[in-house]
């Protein structure tokens, strides 16, 4: 336990030492969502702006409105489609390289400037996109087979029983290790990441299979190094949330009130994001 907490330590300090590359790991997912945020907000206010409902729309999360936004507007949102595709095809290459450079950033002695970051993140991008398939398969082979086999075996299971009650906990325990093994083989995949940025690893079968195995052989620390990290970021996304939807966007001091604070969750998420590499790192350099 001891060392799984000096390896989170570790990787909110590498985080502390290298703030270069958590901001611009934020710039890139602000750019990345900015279009998608500007059309929506378009189609919003072309709706809304003239509308009585347009302050209580403004106030906070109101079902109604959002479903007679997505009935009367769904010609117009059918335009995200191809602005999410080009969107996530953007996040996705941009962060491929920064996460080439942010590896490179905590895994080295002391901090690098913005252009070694960009430099690193260069050199490891090709490694980095010859894996993505194999990292993104493997999570996706992965979470589908145990989320259809647990759904197969709870629906098969529950058919007959009376008890609601141990229905809804039978459902709830069957997610709760779905989730496990999403996290496991999330992280599985940003060991792989490592491997193939910190030993130089070209070969992304190589760097897939001694990821697949440095994560296999420790489930359950890797897992108590991954989850803190994901924990802090969903807990204070939530916290944040529920102050987001109460505050009442009737003017522009409001507006940038709750601007800030959207802004600052997620810069903390890329906080978080950059602390785990760190840790991680340091996990796979402690297994070596």
């Amino acid at each position: 336990m001891t060392g799984t907490l000096e390896l989170c330590r570790r990787g909110v300090s590498a985080a502390r030492e290298n703030l270069a590359a958590v901001t611009w790991r934020y710039v890139a997912s602000f750019f990345s969502a900015l279009p998608l945020a500007l059309a929506f907000g378009a189609i919003v206010d072309g709706y809304f702006a003239s509308s009585l409902e347009a302050e209580r729309f403004a106030e906070g999360v109101d079902l109604q409105l959002w479903a007679e936004l997505l009935f009367d507007r769904g010609d117009a949102l059918a335009v995200f489609a191809p602005l999410v595709l080009g969107a996530s095809i953007f996040w996705i290459a941009v962060s491929t390289f920064l996460t080439g450079g942010v590896l490179a950033t905590v895994h080295a002695d002391v901090p690098l400037r913005t252009n070694e970051l960009f430099a690193a993140g260069g050199r490891g991008f090709g490694r980095l996109m010859r894996l993505f398939p194999l990292g993104a398969g493997f999570t996706a082979v992965v979470v589908g087979v145990v989320a259809g086999g647990l759904t197969f075996l709870h629906n098969e299971g529950t058919e007959d029983w009376v008890s609601e009650k141990g229905v809804v906990a039978t459902r709830l325990v069957c997610l709760a290790v779905i989730a496990l093994v999403a996290a496991w083989a999330n992280a599985a995949y940003d060991l792989m990441k490592v491997e193939a940025v910190t030993r130089g690893e070209h070969r992304a079968r190589y760097a897939f299979v001694r990821g697949v195995a440095a994560a296999a052989r420790s489930p359950l620390r890797v897992l108590a190094v991954y989850l803190p990290f994901v924990f802090a970021a969903l807990i204070v996304t939530l916290l944040v949330s529920l102050i987001d939807v109460r505050i009442a966007r009737t003017n522009g001091v409001w507006v940038f009130v709750a601007f800030a604070l959207q802004q600052g969750v997620a810069y903390f998420r890329a906080f978080t994001s950059v602390a785990l590499a760190g840790a991680e790192v340091r996990l796979t350099a402690r297994a070596r």
